[in-house]
């Protein structure tokens, strides 16, 4: 069945209206073009919404993410403090001719030396998002440079970490060869029969 558009057009020729037929012509092409455009307005906004749904999605998920990296960093700022502090206490004694009971070396040397020293953030998010180029969905620039940084900042500091952790193991080769004992330091710190319940070596 003919559509109106197409038997007014028919009529018009009939009838030798070329100036109608046209101006109806342009007009119809003007339609189309205008309908063409609504549909590419909704779309693009449609697009909009989707990226800004998961631009908020990415956004919320990395701020719990380094929330709870943020809480890990207070508390190994409070161990690493704790570690300071006993080893200050350990160097004081190097030259001090009054020196410390064995059991008190033995509970300076547990504090300074047991508490891991490494700072591991929660990053599994931000790495998948750079791993499969999601940070062009944050539309803030600066936030985007930092996150991109943030990566080489932890591996600065990691590399300071695996510097600290040769010096501290260095250190604990010296408990762990024949004229000392990591035992005895546990006994006499009280973590053999508390911490892990095993009994205190009679020697």
């Amino acid at each position: 069945m003919p559509s109106i558009f197409h038997r007014l057009r028919k009529k018009l020729l009939e009838e030798n209206k070329i100036k109608s037929y046209l101006t109806y012509a342009i007009g119809e092409i003007i339609l189309i073009v205008f309908g063409i455009l609504i549909a590419l307005a909704i779309n693009n906004w449609n697009q909009n919404r989707i990226l800004k749904e998961k631009e908020q999605f990415y956004l919320e998920g990395l701020k719990g993410e380094f929330e709870q990296s943020k809480i890990k960093l207070e508390n190994l700022i409070e161990v690493n403090r704790l570690n300071y502090e006993e080893s200050k206490k350990l160097a004081s004694f190097v030259h001090n001719p009054n020196k410390p009971e064995e059991k008190e070396l033995s509970e300076m040397l547990y504090n300074a030396f047991s508490f891991d020293i490494n700072y591991y953030p929660n990053n599994s998010l931000l790495e998948e998002l750079m791993n499969s180029g999601g940070l062009k969905n944050i539309s803030n620039a600066n936030l985007r440079k930092y996150l991109t940084a943030w990566d080489s900042r932890i591996q600065v500091i990691h590399r300071q970490e695996n510097s600290l952790r040769e010096q501290r193991e260095k250190m604990l080769d010296i408990f762990r060869s024949d004229n000392a004992s990591i035992k005895t330091i546990l006994d006499l710190a009280g973590v053999s029969t508390n911490e892990m319940g095993i009994k205190n070596s009679s020697q």
